[in-house]
């Protein structure tokens, strides 16, 4: 059996209104409710706040390419031009594959669904969209798929900010 823990001292997004915006930092202090948050494809085994830290574990055998195998929360209803976490990138998760990472949902005006930017933790994963096999931070684009090669800033054993922006229609 596979565990994997993800944790994270914060969350920020960037809340566009017009012209006005406003930060708003989920900082998950110990008691803080996590009412707003909800399973995403599947529901990871632990979401919870540890000593001031939200932490999700993720357990079971992960099979990559199966689409309902990946567990996760979400927060919805945000409209926001930034979005970042501080995730812990763990020494022990050495086993192949996709850890824990930032997804994002991007709506049209319409409120359709238009794209998904991603930044996770991978591990000698094996991609087809990757010439290699590959450890660090995968990238994905909506239209062209996981980025290749994969970034390798990041540290071991210690939070590392991920971040995506959107600017005049882009993902950065």
């Amino acid at each position: 059996m596979n565990t994997r823990t993800l944790i994270t001292t914060s969350m920020l997004a960037l809340v566009g209104f017009g012209a006005h915006a406003q930060l708003i930092t989920y900082e998950f202090n110990n008691g803080d409710s996590l009412d707003g948050w909800t399973t995403d494809r599947s529901a990871p085994s632990g979401f919870e706040i540890i000593n001031n830290e939200l932490v999700m574990t993720v357990s079971g055998e992960l099979n990559d390419n199966n689409f309902y195998n990946t567990q996760g929360m979400k927060l919805d209803g945000l409209r926001a031009d930034y979005i970042g976490v501080d995730i812990f990138i763990d020494s022990g998760w050495d086993q192949p594959g996709r850890y824990g990472g930032l997804w994002g949902t991007a709506e049209n005006e319409g409120g359709s669904l238009k794209e998904w930017p991603i930044m996770e933790y991978q591990y000698q994963y094996e991609n087809p969209s990757y010439a290699e096999t590959q450890t660090g931070i995968g990238i994905w684009d909506t239209y062209d798929g996981w980025v290749d090669p994969v970034s390798d800033a990041f540290e071991l054993d210690a939070f590392n900010r991920l971040e995506i922006f959107l600017a005049d229609g882009l993902f950065s």
